[in-house]
């Protein structure tokens, strides 16, 4: 394995501006589902049957936040190897 000589951890929901898209999507999300879904108004002039709406909230407005704020990227560099590791899509790469 080797002696460790650096290594950093980085997070995405750290960065303002992944953030704010996040969140405004998540809340857009949310709206509809509210409109839609809790109030029983069509939300739109063309809306998406209740199913897509639901899935679409499932995805994007509780889905994806979670993934953002679990999403991190790991770099280490040791006297033998050089590891990345991006936490959940891959668990090691060397």
């Amino acid at each position: 394995m080797g002696i460790v000589v650096f290594q950093e951890k980085q997070k995405f929901n750290r960065v303002w501006w992944v953030m704010l898209l996040v969140y405004g999507l998540t809340a857009l999300c949310w709206w509809g589902f509210i409109v839609q879904i809790i109030l029983g108004n069509p939300w739109g002039d063309r809306p998406a049957p209740n199913w897509m709406i639901i899935l679409i909230w499932l995805a994007f407005g509780i889905g994806m936040p979670g993934f953002i704020n679990v999403l991190n990227l790991t770099f280490e560099v040791t006297t033998s190897q050089i590891t990345i590791r991006s936490y959940p899509l891959t668990t090691h790469v060397t």
